[in-house]
């Protein structure tokens, strides 16, 4: 029995404005991010609407097109991560609070403001990481 999937890329990628997926396809050209593999026929072909599967039978035919789309959604996954990061100054300078942290690179950030709830309280989403991070 051959099993049908939801190619859960082509849903993701339909969702990003016109900026994002001229961003996105830069993002995926890099070669920090990609591999060593070039997407960019993947990605003209669902652009062109030559690629109209919302959904995949996997077969041994086209299990080297799944496995792209697989990666192409991890790369999505995580260039919105980062995108949002980058837009959020909270999100990003918290990020790099801890990694510095970790690092044991305090830099400027003052012994007093890494203690208190000075961070999550610019974060209320996220008053979960200081009973996480900042009990230790």
């Amino acid at each position: 029995m051959r099993l049908k999937r939801k190619v859960k890329f082509i849903t993701l990628y339909n969702t990003f404005s016109e900026t994002e997926r001229n961003h996105f396809k830069l993002f995926i050209s890099s070669p920090l991010f990609n591999g060593g593999r070039n997407y960019s026929d993947i990605i003209e072909d669902i652009e062109s609407h030559k690629f109209k599967y919302s959904e995949l039978t996997v077969t041994k035919a086209n299990r080297t097109l799944w496995n792209r789309l697989s990666e192409l959604t991890k790369l999505a996954e995580r260039f919105l991560v980062i995108k949002s990061a980058e837009n959020e100054k909270y999100i990003f300078d918290l990020f790099l609070l801890l990694k510095n942290s970790e690092r044991e690179i305090l830099m400027n950030i003052s012994k007093k403001k890494l203690k208190s709830n000075y961070w999550i309280s610019k974060l209320p989403s996220l008053q979960h990481w200081n009973q996480i991070y900042f009990s230790r």
